[in-house]
Parts: structure tokens; C-alpha cells; sequence
């Protein structure tokens, strides 16, 4: 075996491994992405629990089950920040379409407020709840949030890799 045939087999292998990960991590990280749309169809109210990763977690019922989901869910986060010695601590953040656009002031020496979600999604409040009636796990808070995007792109480039790999390994 020569050190070119060597090279592209070490090389094949480290590029299918890595298009094998992106297409298994594409369906548990946005499959869901594709099927929710159609399959949340029934609502129920739901309370804010607790925050985790400044996303509200909340909780819901179906046929006195009891089920977590964390939302509402954004494509995009644009945050602007101004500090300075005079500036008031606010934070002000409004939704357009699917992104939310926060901006916040802050006060150089004590500066200190809670998140824009948190303030308009206060602990212990009600908020919509979409569920898929099948299978009540699979759910959305508020609004269907369209991130199909998060699946394609994922398992397009490990497909994309996998044929960039037959091609260097049968063709070079």
C-alpha cells in the first residue's frame, strides 16, 4: 500500500465518522423541528416552573400526567448592550416574528437585573401549551418556533460529506 492510498484511507475514515455524527445528531437535535407543526394540535394551559439556560421550563397536564417542556423557543437571539457609570440598570425586549431582540442598559458599579424572558414570563404564570395528542411529550410553548432548518443543514452536510468521501476514496 502506498503512503497516498494510506493518507485517503485515514483520511476517508475521519471524514465518514464525522458525516455518520452530523447525520445521527441531526435527528435527536432537530427531527422534532419537522413533526411538530403537524402534530401539536391540542392546547392546554401550562405554569412556569423554573428558567434553565434563561428559557422558561414549564410544566403542563395531559390525562393527569404531568409533562416538562422548555419555551417559547426563538430562531434567532439579537441582543445590544450599553454600560456606563450613569446608565440605568433596564432591559427591554420585544418579539418580532420569531426573534427576540433584547436590549439592556446597565449601570458600570452595580448593575443587576433578570432576564428579558423572565420578566415577561414571571415564575408561577400561565402560558399556552401545544401537545401532540399521540404522544403528549412532544410539545411547543406559546408558538410553533420553525428551526426545520437545524435538521437539514445537519444531515444535508454529513450527506454531503459522505459523497465528498466516495468521491476522494473512487476517484483519486
Amino acid at each position: 500500500m502506498s503512503e497516498i492510498q494510506i493518507i485517503k484511507l485515514v483520511f476517508g475514515l475521519f471524514l465518514g465518522i464525522g458525516g455518520a455524527v452530523l447525520i445521527l445528531l441531526a435527528f435527536p437535535l432537530g427531527y422534532r423541528y419537522l413533526i411538530q407543526e403537524k402534530r401539536c394540535t391540542a392546547k392546554t394551559m401550562g405554569i412556569v416552573h423554573h428558567y434553565r439556560a434563561e428559557l422558561p421550563v414549564v410544566i403542563y397536564q395531559v390525562n393527569g400526567r404531568t409533562y416538562r417542556v422548555k419555551g417559547p423557543e426563538y430562531q434567532l437571539y439579537v441582543t445590544t448592550s450599553r454600560q456606563g457609570p450613569f446608565q440605568k440598570n433596564r432591559r427591554v425586549s420585544k418579539e418580532k416574528g420569531q426573534i427576540l431582540f433584547t436590549h439592556e442598559t446597565s449601570n458600570a458599579f452595580a448593575a443587576q437585573h433578570r432576564s428579558g424572558l423572565e420578566e415577561r414570563y414571571p415564575l408561577h404564570s400561565e402560558i399556552p401549551v401545544y401537545y401532540d395528542p399521540q404522544n403528549p411529550q412532544l410539545a411547543y410553548v406559546l408558538r410553533y418556533c420553525n428551526k426545520k432548518w437545524l435538521f437539514y443543514l445537519m444531515f444535508g452536510t454529513g450527506l454531503a460529506i459522505w459523497i465528498l468521501d466516495c468521491i476522494i476514496q473512487f476517484t483519486l
